[in-house]
């Protein structure tokens, strides 16, 4: 799914859909940060307006802002990201 159809479904009013989204935001931060081999502590110090449970609640939550995805995302190096949609129960793809 691209980025475009997730707005269109939050903004939709979709809420049902949204914790969906969220897990989905958290799973995909999580997938780069083990892929890398970079812990909580570590996002840390590469993010010094962040600390270490500040970053673990904002990423097992998943509800962050896009901004801030991307900020993790440039912090850690990651040139590419992988939003291949998960198969979400219940829902035809």
């Amino acid at each position: 799914m691209r980025l475009c159809e997730v707005c269109f479904l939050l903004m939709a009013g979709k809420q049902q859909d949204l914790r969906y989204y969220y897990a989905e935001a958290s799973r995909i931060l999580k997938a780069e940060l083990a892929r890398r081999d970079i812990s909580y502590k570590e996002l840390a110090r590469l993010l010094p307006d962040e600390n270490y449970v500040q970053l673990k609640t904002k990423i097992n939550r998943g509800s962050f802002s896009a901004g801030f995805f991307i900020k993790v995302l440039r912090a850690i190096g990651a040139m590419h990201v992988d939003i291949t949609e998960k198969t979400q129960p219940g829902r035809r793809t």
